[in-house]
């Protein structure tokens, strides 16, 4: 654990210091750094400062996201902020006032060094929100950390002080010092990714084909962790196959018991293991498997194989796309092709896998009054926001978007003798928009290759 904690820091270092060379090279000597505080966790709130410096504008409108990627839904975080003050560099308040329900404008004059503190309430139990109890604390990094209009490429420190009883401060964030909890993001659209569990955790230091695997679990577990490692290193091998190439060098699994639901991020994932099912039993752990590669696999699909208009992120407002179909949809139909390539899941299995997917499309009456890319563009008003009417006018982009992609692979197969399939679609957009152009894909485009 602790060569690999020093090649991290090692690297993180390097990196941190080309950047501040980058930018006192630029005459952009500025910084933005972040410290949060959790002292009382009973009362579930956060306090954070935010210390600006080096920026001469007269005025800054500091920002709090109104929705988390991945996580399609306005939650609003700016509504638990409290106690938001503001002080200069001599330490006298530097007045502010809302211009919106998520920014606020410091009156600076030029200032260069700029103290914020805030409160933030912390008590939804949810991948997509900071909570904090007795228990743990994690720290959704859109819900706790305001960006500064105008500067979301800038980098940003973080320093998290834990709760006096908790051992552990996990991300995928990189580090600059593990002991002093202190990390650091290249841009903000990094730091919203990356989101922060801290606790009394289980902790354990993996290498998978090669890099290095945290794993951190809020106690009690309730795996066969020995099994679990061994299909978990399956699913990075099999999963990895599927584009040929692993685009990250940490990844951490933030395993949290209380709640539901998953969320996918650039070189994490934060997963609940209080399923609805028992994931101690085959059939269980199983289906959870399948959670965990659905997660995996979208640091390929959605993260870097993405619908254009899903990043960069406009964290103001909802961002539309008809594209989640296949964002979410292909990411069902790999998950269980994952599993069965690792031998988690045999022939028969993985089948049986599919024909409930279908089952779920063909057995909802709103099939027949909604599409594929209509259900993905509605998701923002209709998937967390159910009411009667729901099942009755909507479908599911999961369903729908599984069983296309298991027609279209089908399809090329056929058409072209079995030389060519859906891996060669997903690779293509890989390489050519991800990788050389450094930008999401279209629908004309997907549809075009």
């Amino acid at each position: 654990m602790n060569k690999l904690f020093s090649l991290q820091t090692i690297k993180a270092c390097l990196l941190f210091t080309f950047l501040i060379f980058s930018i006192s090279a630029m005459g952009q000597e500025s910084k933005i750094s972040f410290s949060v505080l959790m002292d009382e966790p009973s009362t579930h709130y956060f306090d954070v400062s935010m210390n600006i410096e080096g920026f001469s504008d007269d005025t800054l409108l500091l920002k709090m996201p109104v929705w988390t990627p991945g996580y399609y839904l306005i939650l609003d975080h700016a509504k638990y902020v409290g106690s938001f003050t503001a002080q200069n560099s001599v330490g006298e308040p530097v007045s502010f006032h809302k211009t919106s329900k998520n920014k606020w404008k410091l009156i600076t004059n030029g200032d260069s060094k700029i103290s914020v503190t805030y409160k933030v309430f912390a008590y939804n139990q949810s991948v997509a929100e900071p909570f904090l109890d007795d228990g743990r604390a994690f720290i959704v990094p859109t819900g706790v950390f305001m960006n500064i209009e105008g500067y979301i490429n800038h980098p940003a420190n973080v320093s998290i002080k834990p709760y006096k009883e908790w051992n552990f401060v996990e991300s995928g964030l990189d580090v600059i010092d593990k002991e002093a909890n202190k990390y650091f993001a290249s841009n903000f659209d990094v730091l919203y990714d990356s989101p922060i569990l801290v606790g009394d955790l289980h902790v354990d230091e993996l290498e998978f084909s090669g890099l290095e695997h945290t794993v951190a679990f809020e106690k009690p577990v309730r795996l066969d962790l020995e099994k679990y490692y061994q299909d978990l290193e399956k699913i990075v091998k099999y999963g990895s196959a599927v584009i040929g190439e692993i685009p990250y060098d940490h990844y951490t699994y933030l395993h949290l018991g209380r709640g539901g639901g998953g969320l996918e991020h650039l070189n994490s994932m934060a997963v609940y293991s209080n399923m609805s099912y028992d994931i101690t039993q085959s059939d269980g752990y199983k289906n959870w498997l399948a959670f965990i590669a659905h997660e995996y696999f979208h640091l390929y699909n959605v993260k870097r194989i993405r619908p254009i208009e899903l990043g960069p992120f406009d964290y103001d407002r909802e961002n539309f796309t008809n594209m989640l179909w296949v964002a979410e949809g292909l990411t069902v139909y790999y998950e269980y092709i994952i599993l069965n390539q690792a031998e988690i899941l045999d022939q028969q299995e993985a089948l049986d896998m599919y024909s409930k997917v279908i089952r779920n499309f063909e057995n909802i009456p709103g099939r027949k009054f909604q599409t594929a890319t209509e259900s993905s563009f509605d998701t923002w008003s209709n998937f967390f926001n159910r009411s009667n009417h729901t099942q009755n006018t909507s479908l599911s982009y999961y369903d729908i978007g599984c069983t296309l992609g298991l027609l279209l692979d089908l399809a090329i197969r056929h058409e072209s003798d079995n030389q060519k399939s859906l891996q060669d679609v997903m690779r293509k957009i890989y390489y050519e928009y991800h990788k050389e152009l450094g930008r999401g894909y279209t629908e004309e485009e997907f549809r075009a290759i």
